[in-house]
C-alpha cells in the first residue's frame, strides 16, 4: 500500500477483497508510474528498486516489496505482480481459505 501510494501521483490507488469458496484474494491496484518488463521479475527480491525514469522515491530502501513477499509466503499464501510503465501496478495476493469444521488447520511451523 506505501508503494502505491508513493508512486502514484496522479489517479489514485484502489483496494478489493473477494471471498471465494477455496481462497480469498486481496487485490491492490494503482494508477502509478508502474514498474519496467525488466524491474518487474525481480521487484521482490531485497533491495530492487526501479530506475529514476519510473518515478522512484529516493527515499525508498527496496525492501517493501521484499518483506510483503516473505508475509505471504510465510501465511503459505501467493503473490501476484503485474505492471505497465506509465499505467500502474496492480498486486494479487490469494490466500486458500482454511476449513476448520473440516479439521483442516494452520501448518505449524
Amino acid at each position: 500500500m506505501d508503494n502505491a501510494h508513493k508512486y502514484t501521483h496522479q489517479g489514485g490507488c484502489t483496494i478489493r477483497i473477494r471471498v471465494r469458496k477455496h481462497h480469498a484474494e486481496i487485490h491492490l491496484e494503482d494508477t502509478g508510474s508502474g514498474m519496467s518488463a525488466a524491474v518487474l521479475p525481480k521487484a521482490t527480491r531485497r533491495f530492487v528498486r526501479g530506475d529514476e525514469g519510473e518515478g522512484v522515491s529516493p527515499k525508498g530502501s527496496g525492501l517493501g516489496l521484499a518483506i510483503a513477499q516473505k508475509i505471504v509466503q510465510a501465511h503459505r499464501a501467493k503473490l501476484i505482480l503485474s505492471s505497465v510503465p506509465g499505467q500502474g501496478t496492480h498486486v494479487t495476493v490469494i490466500f486458500r481459505r482454511i476449513h476448520r469444521e473440516h479439521g483442516i488447520s494452520p501448518r505449524k511451523s
